[in-house]
């Protein structure tokens, strides 16, 4: 199951690569080097627990809020409304601040569940408002030829699914063996609809007609 991941990501990025001098000039040149942070992260934190039978809840500890944050950032440059910034904006400084405690207190040592759990909700907030924005004007050009719409389908199907059992998150743990084969069959197919979605937003970015900004 997680070489799926490991391919999905790998996909992602080798799209974005080759298709990058298409999309520079766009937003969406973040992409690039975001991908390759997230297969960076994917390899070390796969070659802590398999190879060096070590804890990688530190690596994630220090990554997931800066996946969190780049598309915080994404969602900010497409927002419109000056109240959608803000709310996002708020949502953004609270899960940072709170991610910065969580780990003087924790890290290395445990993952808190609550840093994730902020994230999905700041994530599906940040989806809701933007496709509440993008269903409320009038636009030309199909939902389906907008890139952004594509990757904002993908990180809302994605924290939809995983806030379902990081909602649980140490009731999880306690009962990891029983579901462990469960959560990673669902994380696998959580992973694989983001970045398909994300390779399906970098080909309609890389269209010369597309209206990517």
């Amino acid at each position: 199951m997680l070489s799926l991941i490991l391919l999905s990501e790998t996909l992602a990025l080798m799209v974005a690569i080759f298709y990058y001098p298409r999309y520079k000039l766009t937003i969406f040149k973040w992409l690039l080097p975001f991908l390759l942070f997230i297969l960076t992260v994917e390899l070390i934190g796969t070659a802590l627990r398999e190879f060096f039978k070590l804890g990688n809840s530190s690596v994630y500890s220090l990554s997931i809020p800066v996946e969190f944050s780049f598309y915080t950032f994404l969602f900010f440059h497409f927002l419109q409304s000056v109240w959608s910034r803000r709310v996002l904006l708020f949502l953004w400084v609270a899960m940072f601040v709170f991610d910065i405690i969580s780990n003087i207190l924790h890290f290395p040592d445990i993952f808190d569940f609550k840093i994730l759990l902020l994230g999905n909700i700041l994530m599906l907030i940040s989806c809701s408002l933007y496709f509440w924005e993008l269903f409320a004007l009038e636009n030309e050009m199909s939902l389906l030829e907008i890139p952004f719409f594509w990757i904002s389908a993908g990180v809302f199907l994605f924290n939809l699914g995983e806030i379902s059992y990081t909602l649980l998150g140490n009731e999880l743990i306690s009962k990891y063996d029983t579901f462990s084969n469960f959560l990673k069959y669902f994380e696998t197919i959580l992973c694989v609809i983001l970045y398909s979605m994300i390779i399906i937003a970098i080909l309609k970015a890389s269209k010369p007609i597309a209206k990517s900004e």
